[in-house]
């Protein structure tokens, strides 16, 4: 189940928020009802964080290394073949 949504723009920018497990029923084409433990990505609140890029800006900023976090999170997790 993913835990998360993430959204990277330009290396610059993450919007970033939980899901929140659900219990809720959902129907089946041949009618069957299952209650099931779901991700409603809809419900999520999204932080939004943004790199300094001017000369005066700290570049160790809250939001610069939030930002640098993520996108090393990102690059790591797609480096690696999955199994």
């Amino acid at each position: 189940m993913p835990y998360s949504k993430l959204y990277i723009f330009n290396g610059a920018e993450v919007v970033t928020g939980p899901y929140v497990p659900t219990e809720r029923p959902i129907t089946l084409t041949d009618g069957t009802t299952l209650d099931v433990v779901d991700v409603m990505g809809f419900d999520s609140t999204l932080t939004h964080c943004a790199k300094d890029d001017d000369k005066d800006d700290d570049p160790e900023s809250q939001d610069s290394l939030i930002v640098s976090s993520w996108q090393r999170w990102f690059d790591a997790t797609w480096r690696y073949p999955r199994t």
